[in-house]
């Protein structure tokens, strides 16, 4: 039978409590947010505005995709979007006339789909003009530009396409006429020696939608070309020459907002919603009214989040924009994000869902002017959200 060491055992059980119990100024070191004591308070009065803007940033430098087509909204009103865009050469022949000599069979402008619809299934149809007005390299293009346009170049603007047929095919094809390859046939070498000389020469398109209710359609348009089928005087053979739209050429995205609802100075009047829109179109404006009046410096805020909820009857049959961004401008003019991370998926449970912790925490403090937040959604569409108004909260938790 073995012996028990008593020491040891004492020992163990001693060293046992000693760790176990923390001096007393290691208390509350460590803890989790869920073991603090903490407050939620949502008390803060919110005042709501939707705002116009006069236009927003579509320069193909700095955007990748155009937008195309006309569509009424039933709650807003009407939003019409179209394309300027230069063309441009994909191989030169100085020597000749490229197509002098040739017989043109047809030729079609290819706009290649970028996966964003949006408004009704109705058909649409669209038109082409020769834009007679330079392009120029130092400007930066915005919506609400437009340049000069000639003649119609399309074969038919009375062609009737399927929504569902241009996004199942991933392509629209829109003919053009005798003007647009009349003109080509007439280029001279001088003309067809370079891209910038060519651009001289044929300044570029204008593409629209027909219709009024239609529906907008995302393009690519470093995928898009204008295809030319001819054949050289005397030979059967059957050639193709490809005109690209992407190419060192400029483009940007026109878009015209016609709304039915009442403003007042730019700023929205309805008592129940406001909205969110894309397209440089309509903006939330939110001034959180007694923040400094019911917080005060030093108190800690572990988590702040500007809640927006989205009404759910009203997005039934539009698609859901799951991307918006909080701003302010601050006192030199300058747009700040007022969210903790820009790239966290902001759209949840029905609602957008802001961290703005580290501003409110920086007002509270007094490190930030309570400069009004402004939330505006995906800048290249025209898809809008209705928020309910009443139901906007700023969800602030702290510990006491």
């Amino acid at each position: 039978m073995k012996l028990i060491n008593w020491r040891l055992v004492i020992a163990a059980i001693f060293l046992f409590f000693v760790a176990c119990k923390k001096p007393k100024t290691d208390i509350g070191l460590g803890l989790q947010e869920d073991q603090l004591q903490t407050n939620v308070d949502e008390s803060t009065t919110i005042v709501a505005k939707t705002f116009k803007l006069d236009s927003v940033l579509t320069d193909g430098s700095s955007v990748s995709s155009v937008l195309l087509g006309n569509y009424t909204d039933p709650l807003i009103g009407n939003s019409k979007t179209s394309i300027y865009t230069q063309i441009n050469l994909t191989s030169v022949s100085p020597s000749v006339d490229l197509f002098a000599n040739t017989d043109i069979e047809s030729c079609d402008l290819i706009l290649k789909y970028k996966n964003y619809s949006y408004g009704t299934q109705n058909n649409v149809s669209y038109d082409v003009f020769e834009i007679i007005e330079e392009f120029h390299d130092d400007t930066i293009y915005y919506s609400n530009n437009s340049l000069s346009i000639g003649e119609s170049i399309a074969e038919n603007p009375t062609t009737s396409f399927k929504v569902d047929t241009i996004i199942d095919q991933g392509l629209l094809t829109i003919p053009l006429n005798s003007i647009f390859t009349d003109k080509m046939q007439q280029a001279t070498s001088s003309e067809l020696e370079s891209g910038s000389a060519f651009k001289d020469y044929f300044k570029g398109i204008y593409i629209k939608s027909v219709e009024e209710d239609g529906r907008v359609l995302s393009f690519d348009l470093d995928n898009s070309l204008i295809k030319l089928n001819y054949r050289n005087n005397g030979d059967t053979t059957l050639l193709s020459y490809i005109f690209s739209l992407s190419n060192e050429t400029k483009h940007f995205t026109k878009i015209v907002h016609d709304y039915q609802l009442p403003f007042n100075e730019d700023t929205l009047i309805d008592n129940n919603f406001v909205f969110l829109q894309g397209g440089g179109s309509l903006v939330t404006s939110i001034s959180l009214i007694d923040l400094l009046e019911n917080h005060e410096q030093g108190e800690i805020f572990n988590k702040v989040e500007l809640i927006l909820p989205v009404d759910s009857v009203a997005l039934e049959t539009y698609p859901k924009v799951n991307i918006a961004y909080p701003f302010f401008i601050n006192s030199e003019g300058t747009r700040v994000f007022a969210v903790n991370d820009i790239n966290v998926q902001s759209f949840k449970e029905n609602a957008f869902r802001f961290n703005v912790t580290e501003y409110i925490q920086k007002v509270v403090n007094g490190e930030l002017e309570n400069y009004t937040i402004n939330v505006f959604t995906d800048i290249m569409s025209t898809s809008r959200v209705v928020i309910r108004k009443d139901q906007i909260k700023l969800r602030i938790i702290h510990t006491e």
